[in-house]
């Protein structure tokens, strides 16, 4: 069955009647509210007997980290007015009890809803509404935290890459709900932490006038006696504008992980700014300043961790990098140049030159990139073009040492293995695209190798670890993961353990052009 967008399905109706009562229970064994949140096995019992109906509603199985049991009452008047009182009832969330207490009571009159002591607790936990749902300006529905843990809504955001912790005090009020509503916060989250980083205490007086349909924004974060954030300015929904200033006093850079964690992760250190937005919601003008004090990102595709403390301009939406200082874990020094185009906030595009000397530019294993992996380090030219999720980076230097490369040629897939199908929901003909490391991104890489860098090459006939040289090594790889090689690799020194099919295992040590063992290398490839 289905209305408005809401399906139910498998539905089963059992009702019965008496001289006294009727009774009907209706259950489904999943609700499909969209078309990726759901409710599952939903039984709502009830039974009508004079003026009353006596109803049960629950949601999940009773072991699922999230459940309802929810009881109720409700009693019929003549004149048309209907009381709903909540009685003992349970909500589970992310495997918390939350108890609703008896004392609920809820009344329909003349268009207008009443609601009188509502309390969901746990422990010292307490979420209050109070007031009247109407169309009068003058009627106003208020709703209380007490103590309420930012955790309980952590398996709902861990979708975004958010992780939260604090305590929620102080309330909301809603006037006029059903028909120009007008909303007001005082609002307190007490030492709010983000992504296991602590940000302060925030404290939001934000309001929502439904007449103009516009936004007021004043949310700051105060930590340690200095205030770290204030957000000030206006949304106005109607025209679908924004003009917020923001200001940051050296906040935790972790704020901004959600909005980059495609390219980055693990951001910690401090970042100051002075910047506007204003504009259009879909594209915004952005404009300041934005610096850096000792702050550390991993970039995620190297898995190499750096280091800035820098300053860059914002200028409409395009933030430009000039000279901007970069370390890697051993304090090897980059100089990055560019800009970074913010006017399609959900793919950047970048275009930033980096010129590095002795600088970690690989950092992986082989469950990071079964292709090729290992510790890099480079002096050269690393370049960023394109979108986040069309990049192109094209890289034209000469190893260091410390440089341990590891290439795999001895891979295989068996049929059983490779995902030739894969199913999908029916009634639907959409191709379901595998997901690879390489998905938006293509590599183009120019080396030169010296002899104090180490390759391990891993092939059906054995591992060969050595040290050598390359004057023209070349590396393409493509969105598909599809990985070339060309130019010649000259070995100096290393060793050859030779395998075949575990009958014969034999260790060569290797000089330029011969092995130990007096057979010509050549020789044994063939």
């Amino acid at each position: 069955m289905k209305y408005k967008g809401i399906t139910a399905n498998n539905i089963i109706v059992d009702e019965n009647t008496s001289v006294n009562q009727l009774q009907a229970i209706i259950t489904s064994d999943r609700v499909d509210l969209n078309d990726s949140l759901y409710i599952k096995n939903v039984n709502i019992s009830n039974i009508l007997r004079n003026d009353s109906l006596a109803l049960n509603l629950k949601l999940a199985n009773s072991d699922d980290a999230n459940q309802l049991d929810l009881n109720g009452l409700v009693e019929f008047a003549n004149d048309t007015t209907a009381r709903v009182s909540i009685l003992p009832s349970e909500l589970k969330v992310n495997n918390e009890d939350w108890k609703i207490q008896e004392k609920v009571r809820i009344n329909f009159h003349e268009g207008k809803t009443e609601i009188t002591n509502f309390d969901l607790s746990n422990g010292n936990q307490l979420l209050t509404i109070d007031g009247t749902l109407s169309d009068d300006p003058k009627d106003l529905l208020l709703v209380g935290f007490k103590e309420f843990s930012l955790k309980t809504i952590n398996p709902f955001v861990k979708a975004f890459g958010v992780q939260l912790a604090g305590n929620v005090n102080g309330e909301t009020k809603l006037y006029n709900i059903l028909k120009s509503p007008k909303i007001s916060d005082n609002l307190k989250i007490d030492s709010l932490t983000f992504n296991n980083t602590h940000i302060g205490d925030l404290t939001d007086t934000s309001s929502y006038d439904r007449a103009n349909n516009v936004a007021n924004i004043f949310t700051n974060i105060v930590t340690t006696d200095r205030e770290t954030l204030r957000a000030v300015g206006s949304l106005d929904l109607e025209k679908k504008e924004i003009d917020v200033k923001i200001k940051l006093d050296k906040s935790e850079v972790a704020v901004l992980e959600p909005f980059v964690n495609d390219l980055v992760s693990n951001l910690k250190g401090h970042i100051s700014s002075n910047l506007t937005v204003t504009g259009p919601f879909e594209k915004p003008a952005i404009n300041g300043e934005v610096s850096f004090d000792n702050a550390e990102v991993t970039v995620n595709y190297l898995k190499t961790r750096y280091k800035l403390n820098d300053q860059v301009d914002v200028e409409n939406s395009i933030i430009r990098i000039n000279d901007l200082k970069l370390l890697d874990v051993d304090d090897n020094e980059a100089i990055a140049n560019g800009t970074v185009d913010l006017n399609n906030i959900n793919t950047p595009t970048l275009d930033i030159d980096i010129d590095a000397k002795d600088f970690m530019a690989l950092n992986t294993t082989e469950k990071d990139n079964p292709i090729y992996f290992g510790k890099a380090y480079g002096t050269g030219t690393f370049k960023f073009k394109g979108p986040t999720n069309n990049l192109f980076i094209d890289i034209n230097a000469k190893t260091e040492k410390g440089t341990v490369f590891n290439l795999p040629l001895n891979s295989s897939e068996t049929v059983s293995n490779k995902d030739f199908i894969t199913f999908v929901s029916k009634d639907t003909t959409k191709v379901v695209k595998k997901a690879t490391s390489f998905d938006g991104l293509t590599m183009r890489l120019k080396l030169e190798v010296d002899a104090n860098s180490t390759a391990n090459i891993y092939t059906t006939l054995g591992n060969l670890s050595g040290k050598g040289y390359s004057k023209n090594l070349a590396l393409n790889i493509n969105s598909l993961g599809d990985f070339e090689m060309s130019g010649d690799y000259i070995i100096e020194s290393g060793s050859f353990d030779f395998t075949a099919q575990e009958i014969i295992n034999k260790k060569f040590n290797i000089r330029q052009g011969a092995l130990s063992g007096g057979l010509e290398i050549q020789q044994l490839l063939k």
